[in-house]
């Protein structure tokens, strides 16, 4: 088994596919930086943010009692039966309204680590299943099991070098945007709130886990699939029809997406809202705010993962490799 998986290590390392896939997660780090940097210096400072602040509010002090009687009289009975209670109320703002989870540093860190989330994950899906999918059309695979024919350690060996090398991608979009980002982040005015760096640390290592997940299962859907290009037609049908279609149509059924699982994983934690039919049945047009928690998450994300890998492994014992 040993010598199975540095002869698999070896051979990874030398297609030009990994090359190509480091390539690209290094060009994405480099163009986040700049995006990151441009999206710092155009947030307005603390002293613009104040100024605004004190207008709305000074706004709200003189005016909002008569807000609230013009609401009223424009909305018709109806309405307002039907709508909540505090329909026409105008709350008093609050310096956190004009500031928002982006006005500190680990808030607009956290967008970062989402883009690099979703780049991790596709990098790590096409580099699996490229690493199988090129032995199946080169012949290769013929060749390996004439010398090792026995196909469960065949199979071990390659899921398991494939799902390691799914950390490479990650590495390079960790070192070189993880710091990148602080650093563009901190050339405005923005300052981390009390724990958020080691959030910030904390969400950049769990990316290495979304690394090795999306590689074991392109590395499974390369088995049955056996060609790189069946595999992305059935991430980006199962993106459409599932992530995005199925997750926003269907009530309840986002928090069974693998997207909400690897963002809930990473984030420690997913929070979202759906909004009920507006004024029908006495129902308000308040969110309703759904949770995923981590330890869930990752428990939904290992059963996938189990399933994909022993999908993959009775194809690959029952179906000719020719």
């Amino acid at each position: 088994m040993t010598r199975l998986i540095k002869a698999e290590f070896r051979r990874a390392f030398a297609r030009g596919i990994t090359k190509g896939v480091l390539l690209l997660a290094l060009l994405f780090a480099g163009f986040t930086i700049f995006a990151m940097h441009q999206q710092v210096s155009n947030m307005p400072t603390q002293a613009e943010v104040q100024q605004t602040f004190r207008f709305a509010h000074d706004d709200w002090a003189k005016n909002h009692q008569r807000y609230e009687k013009d609401c009223l009289a424009s909305t018709p009975e109806s309405e307002r039966n039907n709508a909540p209670t505090d329909f026409c109320d105008f709350p008093e703002p609050k310096l956190s309204d004009f500031v928002g989870q982006n006005g500190t540093l680990g808030g607009v860190l956290k967008q970062g680590t989402s883009g690099l989330l979703m780049v991790a994950a596709l990098a790590a899906l096409v580099l699996g299943a490229s690493l199988v999918c090129a032995e199946f059309t080169s012949g290769s695979m013929m060749t390996w099991l004439t010398f090792e024919p026995q196909r469960i350690p065949v199979y071990a060996s390659k899921v398991l070098v494939a799902t390691l090398m799914g950390l490479l991608p990650v590495l390079v979009l960790v070192a070189i945007a993880g710091p990148g980002f602080w650093l563009a982040g901190s050339s405005g005015e923005l300052e981390f709130a009390a724990g958020e760096q080691s959030t910030y640390l904390a969400t950049l290592g769990r990316l290495f886990g979304v690394g090795m997940f999306c590689s074991l299962i392109g590395t499974a859907l390369g088995f049955v699939l056996r060609h790189t290009t069946a595999v992305l037609g059935f991430a980006a049908v199962w993106l459409i029809a599932v992530e995005l279609i199925g997750g926003n149509s269907i009530a309840d059924a986002r928090r069974w997406t693998i997207g909400t699982a690897l963002s809930a994983f990473v984030d420690h934690g997913k929070e979202w809202e759906t909004y009920p039919p507006c004024y029908s049945g006495g129902a308000d047009c308040r969110p309703v705010i759904h949770w995923l928690g981590f330890w869930p998450a990752t428990s939904y994300l290992l059963v996938v993962a189990v399933v994909g890998f022993l999908i993959g492994l009775a194809t690959f014992r029952r179906r000719d490799v020719g």
